[in-house]
């Protein structure tokens, strides 16, 4: 084989493995460009709104407490106004979570919630009617799960 043959094949190999290093790192990047957007739309907001929920049914708990706790008509019905925007905001948030749910356990740990969460409203609301009742301590027992 002459030099100038055998230099052909040694730049036409140095040039066909950078064109394969080439297509990769392209397809890679991609890949990374889809992961990233993937979660910057999916996974940022889902994280956050979950969040969202969280810290809203603890509000909405300590909201609840302040009504078993308060001593006047007018004080409790503040705090039910406020109980009512609260559970509104959660509703709010829930729709937002609700399309952003992207795997099947996801869907499983939010239907728990959602189960969990109509049945902590209904004693909520046998809560609230004893608290009017200004039964504190009979409501306070139901806070704690004792009745």
């Amino acid at each position: 084989m002459k030099l100038r043959t055998k230099l052909i094949a040694g730049y036409a190999s140095i040039l066909m493995l950078t064109l394969f290093l080439g297509a990769f790192a392209v397809v890679m990047l991609a890949r990374v460009n889809q992961m990233s957007t993937d979660m910057a739309v999916n996974w940022m907001p889902s994280v956050y709104y979950s969040s969202d929920l969280n810290a809203a049914t603890s509000d909405y708990r300590l909201l609840e407490l302040q009504h078993v706790l308060s001593l006047s008509e007018s004080e409790m019905r503040e705090f039910e106004a406020q109980l009512r925007a609260k559970l509104e905001y959660i509703r709010a948030a829930q729709a937002k979570y609700e399309p952003l749910i992207s795997s099947q356990t996801e869907q499983d740990f939010y239907n728990q919630f959602k189960e969990a969460w109509n049945a902590y409203l209904q004693e909520n609301e046998k809560v609230l009617a004893v608290s009017k009742l200004n039964n504190t301590e009979e409501a306070k027992a139901m806070l704690r799960g004792k009745s």
